[in-house]
């Protein structure tokens, strides 16, 4: 798609401002499809989706090469979360899922029940401690609504059964998933293993590359 219509912008609707803040143990690189298969051949049951992988390749590629280029355009003006809620609520009738991603029905499950349950990470003090650092609320506000449920009972209850029927787990199988250990994702193969492996050769040789390019 990007090369039949000769596209070398994206918009990237990220703000740095709002949402800037994540311990590096709470998150790892989406694109790092060599993680993703090596996750998946140890708990996979069923064969890897066909489905083309944007990779860390890649990615590195298109940021090394300038091929295309992401455009943070939030980042360029000032951005207020509630201000532009309130925008979108009026004139686009939007409403409120109740959190940030739960627009998302798998996300809001994932965010609410098996981060916290089985991870014990709530995303929520990440998500304030970036909104207190633009000052767009206080720290008291943002303790106040730590103590408030990531999400309802029924909800979290439902969704539950939901995914036990999608993901054709029993109870009894959901269950013994949750109380396993949590692996860490960099105890699989990793892009980064590699990348710090022979970064010595490779960051060189593409400094190089793209130097050329450029003259």
């Amino acid at each position: 798609m990007r090369k039949k219509h000769d596209i070398h912008y994206v918009l990237s609707g990220e703000s740095v401002e709002t949402e800037g803040i994540l311990p590096q143990s709470w998150i790892h690189n989406k694109s790092d499809h060599i993680n993703i298969k090596a996750i998946h051949k140890q708990f996979g049951t069923m064969e890897a989706p066909s489905f083309p992988y944007h990779s860390y390749w890649t990615k590195l590629f298109f940021g090394r090469f300038n091929t295309l280029k992401f455009v943070p355009i939030l980042n360029y003006i000032s951005y207020n979360k509630e201000e532009a809620k309130k925008i979108i609520i009026r004139d686009l009738s939007w409403r409120d899922y109740g959190g940030k991603h739960y627009e998302s029905v798998f996300t809001r499950f994932y965010q609410s029940y098996i981060l916290p349950v089985k991870f014990k990470i709530d995303k929520r003090k990440s998500h304030y401690s970036a909104l207190i650092g633009a000052n767009q609320i206080s720290r008291e506000d943002a303790i106040n609504a730590l103590k408030q449920p990531i999400d309802s009972a029924e909800r979290i209850a439902l969704k539950t059964r939901v995914y036990h029927q999608k993901l054709n787990f029993t109870e009894a199988e959901f269950d013994e998933i949750k109380k396993r250990p949590p692996a860490n994702t960099l105890g699989f193969s990793s892009a980064i293993h590699i990348l710090n492996r022979y970064k010595k050769i490779l960051w060189p040789l593409i400094s190089l590359i793209r130097n050329k390019k450029l003259n």
